[in-house]
């Protein structure tokens, strides 16, 4: 499996790298955010733009501003649609207009894509984004359950096939049952089919064990709160730096 270097950090080796989400509706939240986020001990920084109320007008301002911030930690664009959990409205031909903006701005690092948009758009912005030395996320989203773990295998699989650089899956556990077959369907993809890093997850307080052992099993990135949670079950980033030591002491 090849390592994916952002920067001043190599995902996919060693200890499982974590991020923390920004959100805000106007520039001051994002901004005050960020400043507070870059405090804390991350290694990467997502900002969710989909809480973003004036994106449209002033994206290139504001990821500006951003990039300026962050400093040497790695940037990732995100911008979360409604059916993948997030509170971004545009459709289709909005989403890839945003994302092909973001890349333009050349003060990104990576871009997040939701696998269930269209496959020619993703894989046209795939390309445009590694013109632009910019490194793709390919993300799913299940909600509703946690699929067999031969499914989710299956699922990420495919996600490998578009050229993305990490492939990012996280499903909804019921039981405790579902959280092992998230960290089952991790070791059986990294050992056998990862040509990229995974980064894996099972959602809300009962999968938040996932977020902070998912490493052991193959998940290089685990994503944190810093100044608000950007999904359910994440946890804080100052307790995963406490916890991660004790999980990760022979890497």
């Amino acid at each position: 499996m090849q390592t994916v270097k952002v920067k001043n950090i190599e995902i996919g080796k060693g200890i499982p790298k974590i991020c923390v989400s920004v959100q805000g509706k106007t520039k001051k939240e994002i901004v005050e955010q960020l400043n507070r986020v870059c405090e804390l001990p991350c290694d990467l920084i997502e900002w969710r733009s989909d809480s973003f109320e004036t994106i449209q007008n002033d994206l290139e301002e504001i990821l500006d501003q951003l990039q300026k911030i962050v400093g040497d930690k790695p940037l990732i664009f995100t911008y979360r649609t409604l059916k993948e959990g997030g509170l971004g409205k545009e459709g289709a031909n909005g989403y890839r207009k945003l994302a092909a903006r973001a890349i333009d701005t050349g003060k990104i690092d990576l871009l997040d894509l939701e696998y269930s948009m269209n496959k020619t758009d993703i894989k046209a912005l795939i390309q445009h984004a590694h013109r632009s030395n910019v490194k793709v996320i390919i993300s799913s989203h299940n909600f509703e359950n946690t699929p067999e773990v031969d499914d989710m295998v299956e699922n990420m699989c495919h996600m490998q096939e578009t050229g993305a650089d990490l492939i990012k899956q996280a499903v909804m556990p019921h039981s405790e049952e579902d959280v092992l077959k998230v960290l089952v369907a991790t070791d059986k993809m990294n050992r056998l089919y990862a040509k990229t890093p995974l980064i894996t997850m099972s959602m809300s307080d009962v999968g938040v064990v996932s977020r902070y052992c998912g490493g052991i099993f193959g998940s290089s990135v685990t994503f944190a709160s810093g100044v608000q949670a950007s999904a359910p079950g994440q946890p804080k980033v100052e307790e995963l730096q406490k916890v991660f030591p004790l999980f990760y002491k022979s890497i």
